[in-house]
């Protein structure tokens, strides 16, 4: 009797336990790598970008981003919202849309001028699949779903290029990671930051979704480029070249592999930036905000063509002034930038609120007025720690 008793008390617990009432077969499921947004007749029209385990991207593809045997397939549904968007997905294909393996995500400039990022990022928060920890990144001239039919030589997957580019090679303006959209979000509601996304470019050629192309690397590729600011959820304006390095700079978001070119009177310095860390120092006095920036970091020279003798002592410090000014040069066009569009995206007004809260208060309001005519000093230190393999041009005799 006890024994039954005893297993009666063991079996109980099992009728509370619940079952796999949601779960979805691997073959039930499409898993999205990747997401684009344009702006449609409908409302939106959303691009997705699915993995196909039976696929390789090393055989025929058809037009579109892929076919039956390649490693990923894109294709579009519309819809007035996002939601809608997606249920319409479900009419072409027969499977269910699973998000949590997001490589990310990229908005068209067009989308985010004319509708934002309001509707968007209220999808992303609420649906559970959609973690906020893949980047987000804004396509220039031209739409999103030109990206996400490019297949790509390097990566059988084409998701995985574009995210490398902004976390392994950096592109050209040297940032060291990408941007996700927990960091868009933080920053829209913070009152003394406003956000920035990396723009993606499609450099590809035409017929850049068929994998006959893939024998030319730059026929099917993307290129990283300028920042994007936006405001209230919506795009404002794109930063130049240089001024998203000054962005990069001073928010210490530079990649240690980044090279820089530094202009001398007739010629260039190239190195690569192996650190450089900035140190932001705010105070208010007499009612005039005073901002003290110094940049501190090493570097190798890589090439140049400045008609410097290396074999003398000052040379190898006349090319680290050249640096230094680059640099500078660089965040004084993002600040100026920043003042004529009467937004701070530099950064500073965070720094400022984080070493002065209480005085943040009294300068909340009108802190654009105070930046415009603040007394700011930077300076830079660099120290570029070898000339390479060699000192001297070939043609320079010592």
């Amino acid at each position: 009797m006890r024994k039954l008793v005893l297993l009666f008390l063991l079996l109980c617990p099992i009728c509370l336990l619940n079952g796999c009432k949601a779960k979805y077969e691997l073959d039930e499921i499409a898993i999205v790598v990747a997401a684009g947004v344009d702006t449609h007749e409908d409302g939106v029209e959303v691009t997705f970008q699915i993995t196909n385990p039976h696929g390789s991207a090393a055989t025929s593809a058809t037009e579109g981003g892929g076919g039956e045997d390649a490693a990923v397939y894109s294709f579009s549904a519309s819809g007035r919202t996002m939601l809608d968007a997606v249920n319409n997905a479900k009419d072409i294909i027969p499977r269910e849309l699973f998000f949590s393996h997001m490589y990310y995500m990229i908005i068209s400039e067009t989308f985010i001028q004319e509708d934002g990022l309001t509707a968007l990022v209220d999808f992303i928060e609420r649906d559970e699949e959609m973690r906020g920890q893949f980047p987000l990144f804004i396509a220039k001239d031209g739409p999103a779903k030109n990206i996400l039919e490019v297949l790509t030589p390097l990566d059988e997957n084409p998701a995985k290029t574009i995210v490398d580019e902004a976390n392994v090679s950096s592109g050209e303006i040297g940032i060291r990671r990408d941007i996700k959209v927990n960091d868009v979000i933080n920053w829209s509601n913070m009152p003394d930051r406003k956000p920035v996304l990396i723009g993606v470019k499609n450099i590809s050629r035409n017929n850049s979704g068929s994998v006959s192309s893939l024998q030319n690397v730059k026929a099917n590729s993307f290129s990283l480029e300028e920042l994007a600011v936006l405001k209230n959820w919506r795009l404002l304006f794109w930063m130049t070249k240089e001024q998203s390095r000054g962005w990069i700079f001073l928010n210490d978001f530079m990649e240690n592999r980044a090279m820089l070119n530094a202009a001398c009177s007739n010629g260039y310095s190239g190195v690569r930036l192996k650190e450089l860390s900035p140190a932001i120092k705010t105070s208010l006095q007499r009612n005039k905000l005073q901002i003290d920036i110094h940049f501190k970091g090493t570097s190798t020279l890589m090439e140049t063509t400045c008609s410097y003798d290396l074999m003398k002592p000052d040379a190898i410090h006349r090319i680290e002034k050249d640096v230094e000014n680059t640099i500078i040069k660089s965040v004084e066009s993002m600040i100026h930038k920043s003042i004529e569009e009467e937004i701070d995206m530099t950064g500073i007004a965070a720094t400022f609120h984080r070493q002065h809260p209480k005085q943040w208060k009294t300068l909340q309001k009108n802190w654009l007025s105070y930046l415009e005519n603040a007394d700011i000093q930077m300076t830079a230190d660099m120290t570029i720690e070898t000339p390479g393999m060699r000192f001297n041009h070939a043609e320079i005799k010592s």
